[in-house]
């Protein structure tokens, strides 16, 4: 299965690993819930609407986790390729299903803005 259970978005390990060093080296501002569309003119609103909120909160970089792939990959490429024009440094938490046979390509979707990726394999 390639979606994450409710148990797993309440105790996001990478959420709480911030949490953890906030005040130290980071400052944590928060988190930025999308969902992922499947029509192109929804996946271009919601994206854009992201990378605006994202830049108004002055953060010098973010973190995207993704859940699922193939037609998510989309949203999450377009949501990084958005948010690195805006300046801030974007690093990718991902899945790359390359197949049962592992021939595939790997994500479904790519942008060399994407040029930080966290592959959970």
């Amino acid at each position: 299965c390639d979606k994450n259970t409710t148990y797993h978005h309440l105790n996001n390990p990478v959420i709480a690993d911030l949490f953890v060093r906030h005040g130290k080296d980071l400052n944590f501002v928060g988190v930025v819930v999308t969902n992922e569309n499947v029509t192109l003119l929804d996946k271009e609103r919601s994206s854009n609407f992201t990378a605006k909120l994202v830049d108004s909160l002055k953060v010098d970089g973010v973190i995207i986790s993704e859940e699922g792939f193939g037609n998510p990959d989309a949203d999450l490429i377009m949501n990084c390729r958005k948010i690195e024009a805006l300046g801030i440094k974007t690093v990718l938490v991902t899945d790359e299903y390359a197949g049962r046979d592992g021939a595939s390509q790997s994500l479904a979707d790519a942008n060399p803005l994407a040029n930080a990726v966290v592959s959970g394999g």
